[in-house]
């Protein structure tokens, strides 16, 4: 059994188990900040999870869905109809799940959208959980058609408007609390029909962290982000000219002008 997906897999990073099995864990796989267009377009990272669902027949959990919220708002800020876009997303999120459902035994997690992070001229933080809402509402109407399970405890978290008890998020106020982990637990329980317990919540001792960071989908976003092709070979000195390069750009666009070397 599986869990894969963006950063909101570390909420299970102390481990789950399976007591009925020997206590045999479930592993955690954080891929980076995947997005539905990833898959289309055959990225390392979205690669990576076709590969483990491949090799799991166990249950295969899917978190993704933050990262397309955050695209679809510059979409409809650069003036497209919400309802296009909502249409193509939809589109292209069957056109994938229906591959990935053909490993058995799949489901899609929803987890906590990051508002913090969408830089919105035109749409308030109300209107943004709206929309968050909406889309998740969406892509779960197809998963019912696919028979696809969703795994989604946020009305059982989130208050009025999608309001949230800060107690639920981490110190950094961008990923759940482990007091979400009951709620998950319960879902998972009941798609998998199975006894799934935390190591956290069994205060059991987790010396190693359960979560597998993908290293080659990590240096492939990576590569990605600072203008490497996957394809091309490189070597040490232009990685790092890259990377010195990528982060003057970035200061430069707030005005900040700093002398930069790779110490710094």
């Amino acid at each position: 059994m599986i869990i894969v997906g963006n950063s909101h897999v570390i909420l299970f990073k102390e481990g789950l188990i399976l007591p009925n099995r020997n206590n045999e864990e479930i592993k955690i796989h954080w891929v980076g900040p995947i997005t539905i267009d990833d898959f289309i377009e055959k990225k390392a990272s979205t690669e990576k999870i076709k590969t483990l669902f491949k090799k799991e027949n166990d249950w295969k959990f899917l978190s993704i869905g933050n990262h397309d919220v955050k695209n679809i708002v510059k979409l409809l800020e650069s003036g497209e109809s919400k309802e296009a876009v909502l249409l193509a997303f939809k589109s292209k999120y069957e056109e994938v799940f229906e591959e990935l459902n053909i490993y058995g035994k799949f489901a899609w997690m929803i987890t906590l959208q990051q508002i913090r992070t969408i830089v919105s001229n035109n749409f308030k933080e109300l209107e943004l959980l709206a929309l968050a809402k909406e889309f998740n509402a969406l892509i779960t109407e197809l998963c019912n058609t696919l028979k696809i399970p969703v795994i989604n405890p946020l009305s059982e978290i989130l208050g009025e408007n999608n309001s949230i008890d800060e107690s639920f998020l981490d110190e950094e106020k961008m990923h759940f609390s482990p007091k979400a982990l009951p709620y998950y637990l319960k879902q998972l329980k009941e798609v998998t029909q199975e006894n799934i317990e935390s190591k956290y919540l069994l205060k059991l001792p987790s010396l190693n962290s359960s979560l597998f960071v993908d290293v080659e989908a990590f240096f492939s976003l990576l590569f990605e982000t600072i203008g490497i092709p996957e394809t091309k070979q490189t070597n040490t000195k232009n990685l790092e000219a890259k990377a010195i390069n990528f982060v003057k750009e970035i200061l430069k666009d707030k005005g900040i002008t700093l002398k930069l070397n790779l110490d710094t």
